[in-house]
């Protein structure tokens, strides 16, 4: 993890740091929205797990020949006629 930081920001930190109740609202921010991210995705990823596919992706049976999605079934032709 590389940590990079502007001339700006970093006298922007400095002033929140001046200002402990400032410094303290921004971390409490910054924290939740890390949080926040890191527990979506979690659970992308488990439920990812749970239905064993990637999210948008169709996946046919072997056994049943149903698409899991729609339901489809594939079914040979039945013609009984010859050519």
């Amino acid at each position: 993890m590389k940590l990079e930081i502007s001339v700006p920001e970093m006298k922007e930190l400095i002033k929140k740091i001046s200002n402990p109740e400032s410094f303290l609202e921004a971390m409490r921010f910054d924290v939740r929205e890390a949080v926040g991210d890191f527990l979506s995705k979690l659970m992308s990823c488990e439920l990812t797990e749970f239905l064993g596919r990637q999210p948008y992706e169709r996946k046919v049976f072997a056994s049943t020949q149903v698409e899991q999605r729609t339901g489809a079934v594939n079914k040979p032709s039945t013609n009984s006629r010859q050519v």
